[in-house]
């Protein structure tokens, strides 16, 4: 081989090598975060377990270091609550279902790192509690600076404290939800609070939005799972998208203002309802489905951008039309 040959050869093994290493532009690496910024307070876990005298002891303890968790009332009420059979049975529950608590801590960190990369720098501290509610139905709660987070909201889906729900929501309450909770509350605090119209295509991209957060923050498997979107759903909407797409587009969809049309192609459901021979296999909201799909392909055209500019952009039309989005 001469010279020439020999340069032509090396240049295209590196124009190769190189492509194969580019990563997509939500992925992030080598993320430095102070870990001062984010606290995590396992509450239930510093004193559930231990005998009345024990856990009053640990209480006056905590109570000066956690003024936004220990009320004026407390002394009255914790023990009554702590104490329940209710409470220490769900507790129970709670030890055998969710991950080991440093590697969640580990993966909380993490994502809090990964988040702050793209919204900047965090005044103050973020104070995170962990605690057994007595079954009530409570969602986490995000105020200044502090989230409340229930574990006994994500015992798994077959949790007979779920037994009332339906089944096809019974997947929000799987371990690995209480971290997307928190991550998709923190993106409420930057994406709109609502979509940017009344069409079709905004509602798919406001729930596409949320849906790229979770993406570029926990990643892919986690978007899929806010979804209710198993690995075989998930195998079968990568393999129909240009179907399910045409079906958009011909049925003419995109710029439809229908209440109804938005509560079968968005709203949770067993499946998604578009009228063809597809549809007892097609997940539920498979509109918020294609609106993640779109902003991942603007993304990708856009590089340049951030997550925050990425999904606070307010003309949803342009953003289609620059997307390039074509399954």
């Amino acid at each position: 081989m001469n010279a020439p040959s020999k340069v032509i050869l090396i240049a295209g093994l590196t124009a190769m090598l190189s492509s194969s290493c580019q990563t997509e532009p939500w992925q992030v690496d080598n993320l430095d975060f102070p870990s001062d910024k984010l606290h995590i307070v396992h509450f239930a876990d510093s004193v559930l377990g231990l005998d009345s005298i024990t856990m009053m002891a640990q209480l006056n303890h905590m109570a000066p270091n956690h003024p936004l968790l220990f009320e004026a009332e407390w002394e009255s009420n914790f023990p009554p609550y702590l104490l329940s059979e209710t409470v220490q049975s769900l507790y129970q529950d709670v030890i055998k279902s969710r991950p080991a608590l440093a590697d969640w801590d580990a993966d909380l960190h993490e994502a809090f790192a990964r988040l702050t990369h793209w919204t900047g720098p965090i005044r103050g501290t973020t104070y995170v509690y962990t605690w057994v509610s007595q079954a009530e139905n409570h969602a986490i709660l995000i105020g200044d600076g502090v989230v409340f987070l229930p574990w006994d909201q994500y015992l798994g889906a077959e949790h007979p404290l779920y037994d009332k729900e339906e089944r096809y929501l019974a997947s929000r309450h799987h371990p690995d939800m209480a971290m997307a909770q928190i991550v998709a509350q923190w993106a409420s605090a930057f994406l709109p609070s609502q979509a940017n119209g009344t069409d079709l295509i905004n509602a798919m991209l406001h729930e596409g939005r949320y849906l790229m957060v979770l993406h570029a923050v926990l990643g892919e498997d986690a978007a899929y799972r806010w979804l209710g979107v198993g690995p075989e759903q998930r195998t079968f909407l990568e393999n129909h998208e240009r179907d399910i797409w045409s079906t958009f587009m011909q049925e003419r969809w995109l710029y439809n203002s229908s209440p109804d049309l938005k509560r079968k192609l968005i709203q949770p459901a067993p499946f998604s309802k578009l009228g063809s021979t597809m549809d007892g296999e097609i997940p539920g909201q498979v509109g918020s489905w294609l609106g993640w799909r779109i902003l991942q392909s603007h993304w990708r055209e856009h590089a340049d951008l951030s997550l925050i500019a990425i999904t606070q952009s307010v003309d949803d039309n342009q953003l289609l039309q620059q997307s390039a989005y074509r399954p």
